[in-house]
């Protein structure tokens, strides 16, 4: 049986994964940590940029929240918990050997994420309630 195995194993394509458990979509979208990654180090480059400019006064985007609290909110919701994320998505299509959240879905993901990122940015121009929603992911 475990000959059998092997065999089967070796025989598959591109390294041992077998067709129907390779991601689908484009490369950007195959797997996870791709585009949450890209994301989320963009997002804290033009994070930390930003806050400065508004913690002097600068600029004054229409967030409801206070210069610090929204550069803690960005850093936390914003960069980290799309790092984590990205790489959640992609270890546990690992771990369990399950095709990875690619594709269509990973883009939903990430146009949920990105519209977070401007719900808390413009706060104070939207409704609360439509503000919390894509900021809760």
């Amino acid at each position: 049986m475990a000959a059998e195995l092997s065999r089967t194993v070796l025989e598959a394509p591109h390294g041992g994964i077998l067709a129907s458990e390779r991601p689908t979509g484009t490369a950007a979208f195959s797997y996870g940590f791709r585009p949450l990654f890209l994301a989320a180090g963009s997002w804290a480059g033009i994070a930390i940029g930003l806050w400065p400019a508004m913690v002097l006064g600068y600029l004054r985007p229409p967030t409801r929240l206070a210069p610090v609290a929204w550069h803690i909110h960005e850093m936390l919701f914003g960069v980290v918990l799309a790092a984590v994320a990205g790489f959640l998505l992609t270890a546990i299509a690992s771990w369990t050997g399950r095709r990875p959240v690619s594709g269509r879905p990973l883009g939903a993901l990430l146009t949920l994420w990105t519209l977070g990122r401007l719900a808390c940015l413009l706060a104070a121009d939207l409704p609360a309630a439509s503000t919390s929603v894509p900021d809760l992911q």
